[in-house]
């Protein structure tokens, strides 16, 4: 009896570790993104239109959606010197770079949208993938 209680009390303290999912490395690079996103959109007070990728978000979040607004956020950071938003491009890169996924020829022959959004909106389709990313645990 005293054997079953003790095996009951282990199986009871190990199952939670292993029904809780472990984080991916990759995810790491997606939680700080989340994190510089909410101070970039705090501190950034500029109408700046950048292009639309609306269309990658209706189509799921793909390595397309990242590649694409690691582009957009990179060349931004150029323009502008900014810090904030050349963060969130290292983490993107460095999260694409974790999944073997290659932006350039991803992005190669990608046609721009046509239309424009503001950073901000940006940032929201952002946010959301990455909490469908995280979500479904990619």
């Amino acid at each position: 009896m005293m054997m079953l209680l003790l095996v009951s009390a282990v199986a009871l303290l190990v199952s939670p570790a292993v029904a809780s999912p472990t984080p991916h490395k990759a995810n790491g690079n997606l939680n700080h993104i989340l994190e510089e996103v909410e101070k970039f959109n705090a501190s950034f007070n500029k109408q700046v239109f950048v292009e639309d990728v609306q269309d990658l978000v209706d189509s799921g979040c793909g390595d397309k959606f990242f590649c694409k607004v690691q582009d957009i956020l990179h060349k931004h950071a150029e323009i502008t010197k900014g810090s904030d938003d050349n963060v969130i491009a290292r983490n993107l890169k460095a999260f694409n770079v974790h999944r073997n996924v290659n932006c350039t020829e991803l992005l190669h022959g990608m046609t721009p949208a046509g239309t424009e959004i503001l950073i901000p909106k940006l940032l929201d389709h952002l946010k959301h993938c990455i909490q469908q990313t995280n979500f479904r645990g990619k």
